[in-house]
């Protein structure tokens, strides 16, 4: 098993962004400097760069999410200072070309594992060949928060964190229990849990109704909350403690191998849909994915009418930054067209037919129809 914390250095931070914000902060990324970012983006990746007062110039994908080297060679400048290499939904970039790039220009390599917690190419694990890696261990794990920040090189224990408080902690106890419950993970505990959880909503409510709220109560980085913004507060700020206990407790082994054998699963019922194309339908050795890519000729309504149906559907690039959008065909494209679905290692077998039943359904002109498997 490999993965992002194989290298030798390691930050756990509240989130993902925070950790690129700190990357780029560490290698003295600061006002009038460029970074080269994806066109194909979210929202997370670029403010980070803005807040530092740098500018990020975006480059060309391909079609199969590797990096176009013609474009980004073209977008250097003499104010470059740092390459960001996105690893989309797990699948690796050819790292080994872009750190001989990096080297041969001066010019910081950090690679953004939010969708590659898990992995190895060409015989390194994912982070562990650029200068900073970070990761998203929200989209991997069943956490409140959390990020991490990682450097082959860069010793990263004179970055002091402090804590995030006994009510973000708390917050993030009764968070994991909630959504717990929800998906009935504590088995035979979840009637004494669901009861003192319904108990801390009646004290909740009834003290906003006492005391009211002058202020927005800034208890949760805005990841946690379902924000794509970015709040520098919580810079400097480590996981907090139950998420971090969650993380550090989990069995890691069997995650990749899971998540292949539900990738692959929808891979094989998905392969000859109407209006549909895989975008990766062999998963190279050493890949992990964090979903499965589809792109959808009317991703609108298919996404609305699953979505109806209880199916997480997530739509990175949704939105992409204004400077962005004439830069790169293919990421307009797959901002309007492209749809992710889980492949989380929580999901058995049982689950994966019933989403694929559900996705052909939809794709097929059916509405709600019931492929005869149910999900457990």
């Amino acid at each position: 098993m490999r993965s992002i914390l194989d290298a030798p250095h390691i930050l756990k931070v509240t989130s993902g962004r925070v950790a690129l914000a700190m990357a780029l902060r560490h290698a003295g990324v600061s006002s009038g400097d460029e970074v080269l970012v994806p066109a194909f983006h979210c929202e997370s990746m670029i403010t980070p760069i803005r807040w530092l007062g740098a500018h990020p110039v975006f480059y060309r994908i391909q079609r199969d999410l590797m990096i176009d080297m013609t474009d980004l060679d073209g977008k250097l400048s003499k104010a470059t200072r740092a390459l960001i290499v996105t690893h989309f939904f797990g699948f690796p970039q050819d790292t080994i070309s872009l750190r001989r790039f990096c080297d041969k220009q001066h010019v910081v390599m950090i690679e953004d594992c939010a969708h590659a917690f898990f992995g190895s190419y060409a015989g390194y694990s994912m982070g562990c060949v650029g200068d900073y890696a970070i990761a998203s261990v929200m989209k991997f794990f069943p956490v409140f928060d959390g990020g991490c920040l990682v450097s082959r090189e860069s010793d990263l224990t004179a970055i002091p964190l402090g804590s995030p408080g006994f009510i973000t902690a708390a917050k993030s106890a009764v968070n994991m229990l909630e959504r717990a419950t929800l998906y009935q993970r504590p088995g035979v505990m979840i009637s004494p849990v669901r009861g003192a959880l319904a108990l801390k909503n009646l004290v909740w409510r009834a003290a906003k109704r006492r005391f009211g709220r002058t202020e927005k109560m800034n208890f949760a980085p805005p990841s946690s909350e379902g924000g794509s913004w970015f709040d520098p507060a919580w810079m400097d700020i480590g996981m907090t403690l139950p998420s971090r206990w969650v993380f550090d407790h989990t069995l890691l082994t069997e995650i990749p191998t899971i998540r292949r054998r539900n990738y692959e699963m929808l891979v094989a019922g998905t392969r000859s849909l109407p209006n549909s194309r895989i975008l990766n339908s062999e998963l190279p050795e050493g890949a992990v994915p964090m979903v499965f890519p589809l792109h959808v000729e009317e991703a609108d309504r298919v996404a609305s009418m699953l979505r109806k149906q209880g199916i997480a559907i997530w739509r990175f690039g949704e939105f992409i930054d204004a400077e962005a959008r004439s830069v790169c065909p293919v990421s307009m494209d797959y901002s309007e067209h492209l749809l992710q679905f889980p492949c989380h290692q929580e999901l058995c077998i049982s689950d994966m037919a019933w989403l694929v039943g559900r996705i052909r359904s939809a794709l097929l002109g059916g509405v709600g129809k019931n492929s005869g498997v149910t999900a457990s």
